[in-house]
């Protein structure tokens, strides 16, 4: 007996599917196998519901009875393919606002291709498992499609959950004027606020420490100071500000002699005077130990001695100064020395 499975070939591929529908053209009575995964075995259309690959095989025979001969055979290969596509990790990933990513996927598959979404956060080429995003500061869904050979087709998720983009400020007290040996609060400011997952972690030129989560006080010991915050959230996430101090050397500069007859060189006051300086006191003695000059507020330091005392011109000679000040620290200064009033 001749007779042939329709459709007419050595192999029938397929990707994921429930069933196959197959026909037997010929005589006799007809026996399909495997019968467990046919539906009506002795028909001659029938459906074959096998999830994996394999063999179905045609018998026809003269009789109604599988112990004769078999006079007619075909067989099939069905090929039916299942897709295992999947996001490797878990089903939410967590990232930093502004940096770069990669997404994973793990299939069973050789010869497919994919297709990754949303292409507007794509940061490069994709890759044969593999894609590289780019996260701003808003959370978002990747999507992966899987197209294989045979019509095998898949799709996959992954949620990605961005960190809360966080901003911080240094500010320093007092606001400038920094000098060598003054000591000066450094303030931070984090927008969204601090919440108690959050490590925080000061760094004053390379030295780590965190003794504060908003303010450290240092002692200006050096002519540059690099200061930085770190915060870095829950997610492992890190936001940081930087400061850059320029110190300068604290010296205040009187002249060794004065000219009240010369306009240019009449007033004995400081050379340079600093920002956030209080005088306790400024003072000037003649030889003999008399004061003839004293002040003990800005203005009148600032002006400085015209080389007299009670509104009369002082006699030409060698005089002593004492000025004393205190920084914006609390540190008291004292500068002493002599000053020649010519005339």
């Amino acid at each position: 007996l001749d007779v042939n499975i329709i459709p007419d070939s050595d192999t029938l591929s397929f990707c994921g599917i429930d069933s196959v529908s197959l026909k037997a053209m010929g005589d006799g009575f007809l026996n399909w196998t495997p019968s467990e995964l046919i539906d009506n075995p002795d028909s001659s259309v029938i459906n074959y519901f096998g999830k994996d690959s394999s063999w179905v095989v045609l018998k026809s025979h003269l009789i109604d009875s599988l112990n004769d001969n078999c006079l007619g055979y075909d067989s099939i290969y069905i090929q039916n393919t299942l897709v295992d596509l999947k996001i490797n990790g878990d089903s939410i990933k967590k990232v930093c606002p502004n940096t770069e990513f990669d997404v994973n996927i793990s299939t069973n598959l050789t010869n497919y291709s994919l297709l990754w979404s949303p292409v507007a956060k794509i940061k490069s080429e994709t890759q044969k498992t593999s894609a590289i995003f780019k996260a701003d500061s808003s959370d978002f869904m990747v999507y992966v499609e899987l197209l294989g050979e045979g019509g095998c087709y898949a799709i996959d998720s992954i949620w990605i959950d961005v960190s809360e983009n966080r901003v911080i400020g240094l500010t320093t007290d007092p606001f400038y004027g920094f000098f060598i040996g003054d000591t000066i609060n450094i303030n931070s400011s984090v927008s969204p606020p601090l919440v108690e997952e959050d490590n925080i972690r000061w760094n004053v030129n390379t030295e780590f420490f965190e003794e504060s989560k908003n303010q450290i006080s240092i002692v200006l010991d050096k002519n540059k100071i690099a200061i930085s915050y770190e915060l870095i959230d829950e997610n492992g996430c890190m936001f940081m500000d930087t400061l850059n101090l320029m110190v300068d050397e604290r010296k205040l500069l009187f002249p060794n002699a004065i000219f009240p007859e010369d306009p240019d060189n009449a007033i004995f006051k400081f050379y340079k005077w600093y920002n956030g300086l209080e005088i306790i006191t400024f003072e000037i003695f003649d030889r003999w130990g008399e004061k003839v000059f004293s002040c003990q507020e800005k203005d009148c330091a600032i002006k400085g001695w015209d080389a007299s005392y009670l509104n009369r011109p002082v006699s030409p000679g060698v005089y002593l100064y004492k000025c004393i000040v205190k920084t914006l620290s609390g540190r008291v200064e004292e500068y002493k020395g002599s000053v020649s009033v010519l005339r």
